[in-house]
């Protein structure tokens, strides 16, 4: 029988984040084995990341699909429920290694784990979100759900003693 990390190394990134994403509600419910299954994911995507091109933080294109989204975070009519949406905020915020996407530059934009850089990185995305779509009324959900996620963000900096 094959050891965790091994079934883990043969996964796809859209496979491990999905395992990632299920396991964050019941590590937050405290299961001991859901802990565990993050920290070898964790592990995994620490690999990934140093197999990443170098990459130049100016020249990268964007990634087709970015951090959050490869962690899960989805908003609007087909979004996730708001502690869904915030779960993977504070663990994007705590956690050591986040996917290999795009890009090592790309991965180093995110700094590290409760970093006022990961803070902030977070805050831009969603405020760029916000702006980018405030008035436009098809995307009025989505906008609220961004809007109430940046304030969970701003509590859970400040929580780290850090200002916003």
């Amino acid at each position: 029988m094959l050891d965790v990390p091994v079934l883990l190394s043969r996964k796809s990134d859209g496979d491990l984040s999905s395992m990632w994403g299920n396991a964050i509600p019941k590590a937050a419910g405290g299961s001991e084995e859901a802990i565990r299954r993050i920290v070898q994911i964790e592990d995994e995507w620490a690999k990934r990341a140093e197999t990443l091109p170098a990459g130049n933080a100016y020249d990268d294109p964007l990634p087709e699909k970015g951090m959050l989204k490869s962690l899960g975070y989805c908003v609007g009519n087909q979004g996730l429920p708001q502690e869904r949406r915030q779960l993977i905020i504070k663990y994007a915020v705590e956690s050591r290694s986040l996917p290999p996407v795009q890009s090592k530059a790309y991965v180093r934009e995110w700094g590290k784990a409760r970093s006022d850089k990961r803070f902030r990185k977070i805050r831009a995305f969603l405020t760029t979100l916000i702006d980018r779509n405030a008035g436009n009324r098809p995307f009025a959900k989505a906008v609220s759900e961004w809007a109430e996620d940046l304030k969970f963000l701003a509590h859970l900096w400040s929580e780290s003693s850090r200002k916003f």
